[in-house]
């Protein structure tokens, strides 16, 4: 299982556990509900559903990081319909929240149970929302992550080449240009028939399928070149400006080609 149908997998998890948990309220609310044997408690209230109180902070919190991580955005409603965000001098139904509901605060009023029942419709409702942009919103968390592991990568390469580790800086900065061609293949939904394709396959490849134009194949194969010149023993050995040529140039495409 990939990291993307994993995610989907979690994602749909949360959805059926949030139904759940609003089935649950929605039963509590309803006064003529035989669900609950004893429906009261000794005090003569109604219990709080235990399947609510021992499966919702769990779920809350593991929605809460799937929309901060997805829908930046909502974060913060979806968190305001958990506690009221705000100091409260006392607490009225227009405020009650469904943090006030697992404290068993006014648990017997219906008019506040009816505030708590809507904030979890709500959150609901903002994790539902999420499904429409899925595909696109794992796609971007996932370049933005390829492209800061490349990025340090450029700058590991640069330092050992500072130090005078040539081969070894030549050899970081390949492996980032290769990640990089082997991701935007992916991207494109190009398929390497080849097991083991080199920065060369993927390089001819998104030539053959029209993303590359003859000028940028050719630096790409001469970057290609630099790269086995630092990691092949040969007749010659790559030099200080091979080596900063073969850098900077994987860095301009990380940064421009995709």
């Amino acid at each position: 299982m990939n990291k993307a149908t994993k995610y989907k997998k979690d994602y749909q998890e949360l959805v059926t556990m949030g139904e759940r948990l609003l089935s649950e309220l929605q039963d509590f609310c309803d006064p003529e509900s035989p669900k609950y044997d004893p429906p009261y408690n000794y005090e003569g209230r109604r219990e709080i559903p235990i399947f609510f109180l021992k499966n919702y902070e769990m779920w809350y919190s593991e929605a809460l990081i799937l929309i901060g991580q997805l829908m930046e955005e909502r974060y913060n409603d979806f968190k305001s319909y958990y506690k009221y965000p705000e100091k409260r001098r006392s607490i009225h139904r227009h405020c009650y929240r469904i943090s006030d509901l697992l404290q068993g605060i006014h648990s017997d009023n219906p008019s506040f149970i009816q505030h708590a029942l809507m904030s979890l419709i709500q959150q609901i409702s903002i994790l539902k929302s999420i499904e429409k942009s899925f595909d696109s919103l794992l796609f971007d968390i996932k370049y933005l992550v390829q492209a800061d592991v490349l990025d340090t990568e450029i700058d590991v390469a640069k330092e050992l080449n500072r130090h005078g580790f040539l081969r070894a800086a030549g050899a970081v900065a390949g492996v980032a240009l290769e990640a990089h061609l082997k991701e935007l293949c992916a991207r494109k939904n190009i398929n390497i028939k080849k097991k083991k394709p080199t920065i060369g396959d993927f390089n001819n490849t998104l030539k053959e399928n029209g993303y590359l134009d003859t000028p940028t194949w050719r630096n790409i194969q001469r970057l290609s070149d630099l790269r086995n010149k630092c990691t092949h023993k040969g007749d010659k050995d790559p030099t200080k400006d091979d080596v900063q040529e073969l850098i900077e140039g994987v860095e301009k495409y990380i940064k421009n080609l995709y």
